[in-house]
């Protein structure tokens, strides 16, 4: 193991390192304290790390799902009949810490353990129909579903940073910042900002009037969809990492011999988890996010007409107009595009140089990110021929779209912070 901050000869190599790896007088008091919140070994023997020295006998978790539907039906009098259906469900998971110490589960390739998800549906649904007479007939159908959802790890909020002697001067969410160690086989430790708190809600309305004139058996219908998308809890603070899910990455770089060598490429020197202990780390991952609420608004009107012709020739002349919204945030928080020739708004603090470009974003008057389609209009048309008894020909022919959009998030990235500008040595420790 080499200091980390020890002077470099003309070929990148280290001059100074710790007698026997022997470390103890230089410890970093956090890089101790990440160190107590993993498990000690229980595996005899362990001397490679294909042979782990740890073996979880943790693996085991409850998961529960309750599932209660219900349903009413009633006819009033010989016209009018309702039905109404209701349901809620949920899944309970709470997975296990696998055997760590201190209340914070491991990290896995994705995300980690030791968390608790739960996954509710609740809704139902309403339809209501009316025969005005033998010609006419008017169904009313109205639907709700509701998902709250809720994924939430150990050292979520309220996480006391000194008990890992940080600062948290200048952090507005205090959360359990998470570790992992980018070689060598080690154990990480799960962030405590690493899910979400989500409710996810669909309302819809459907209208069809079926009326007969003669030999036209005429559809005037409506569907409106109402989906709202919000997330209360911005999950902040440490540990909003796409490659590893934690706050602070370490690797050998700052402890192997040569400090050009690709990392990990020196096999007998250098060792994450000494990197740790010395407190210094690759990267850090620290993001503030902001709770938001979308919504879109989706309409479609239609007409369908079944002409009857003749006793072989049926017609079927329609039309369908869709509009799809672009989704909307409560605050207006979203960006609508990029101008390539507007003033960037660092042009003041640069001199001699015109910098143009910049984000645009959505306000009141404007909310919508990009501009709506007006221009779904959908004919259906199709054909029914009865040659004879025994053959029917039909033909037909349509175009329909579908929803395409999911809803974007307003959340911003995280704001990684590299420990120096240089390769040879880190600037500072934690």
């Amino acid at each position: 193991i080499y200091v980390p901050n020890s002077p470099v000869d003309a070929n990148g190599n280290r001059t100074e390192y710790y007698a026997n790896n022997n470390m103890a007088s230089a410890m970093n008091a956090t890089g101790k304290a990440f160190a107590s919140y993993l498990p000690g070994p229980n595996v005899a023997n362990s001397t490679a790390l294909t042979n782990p020295n740890y073996i979880s006998t943790q693996t085991s978790y409850p998961s529960t799902y309750p599932s209660f539907i219900a349903r009413f039906d009633h006819a009033f009098g010989q016209n009018n009949k309702l039905s109404v259906i209701g349901f809620r469900s949920g899944l309970t998971q709470n997975y296990p810490l696998q055997g760590f110490p201190k209340g914070i589960g491991p990290t896995n390739s994705s995300s980690g353990y030791g968390y608790n998800v739960a996954r509710n549906n609740r809704g139902g649904s309403l339809d209501d129909v009316q025969q005005f007479s033998s010609s006419m007939v008017l169904d009313s159908r109205l639907g709700v579903d509701y998902h709250p959802f809720g994924l939430v790890y150990p050292g979520n909020s309220g996480y006391n940073l000194s008990s890992l002697n940080m600062t948290t001067s200048g952090l507005p969410y205090n959360t359990f910042p998470g570790e992992y160690m980018n070689s060598d086989g080690y154990a990480g430790l799960a962030p405590g900002a690493g899910g979400q708190v989500s409710t996810d809600a669909l309302s819809s309305l459907e209208e069809i009037l079926s009326k007969t004139w003669g030999r036209h058996s005429v559809r005037f219908g409506f569907e409106g969809n109402t989906s709202r998308y919000n997330v209360q809890n911005p999950q902040s603070g440490f540990g909003i990492n796409a490659q590893s899910g934690a706050g602070f990455v370490f690797d050998r770089s700052f402890t192997q011999q040569n400090v050009n060598a690709t990392v990990g490429s020196e096999a007998n020197s250098g060792d994450p988890m000494a990197s740790m202990l010395l407190g210094y780390f690759t990267t850090a991952n620290y993001n503030v996010s902001i709770a938001y609420a979308m919504q879109q608004i989706y309409l479609a009107p239609f007409v369908q007409d079944d002409w009857r012709v003749s006793s072989k020739l049926t017609l079927n002349l329609g039309g369908r107009w869709d509009y799809e919204s672009p989704f909307t945030e409560r605050y207006n928080r979203m960006i609508s595009g990029f101008c390539t020739t507007c003033t960037n708004p660092l042009q003041s603090s640069v001199a001699g140089l015109a910098l143009k470009g910049g984000l645009q974003f959505v306000s009141p008057s404007n909310r919508f990110p990009y501009p709506r389609d007006l221009h779904n209009w959908q004919p259906r048309l199709g054909a029914a021929y009865a040659v004879n008894a025994k053959t029917v020909v039909r033909a037909g022919f349509g175009i329909m779209f579908f929803n395409t959009l999911d809803p974007a998030s307003a959340r911003p990235p995280a704001t990684p912070m590299p420990p120096t500008l240089q390769s040879t040595a880190p600037a500072s420790t934690r």
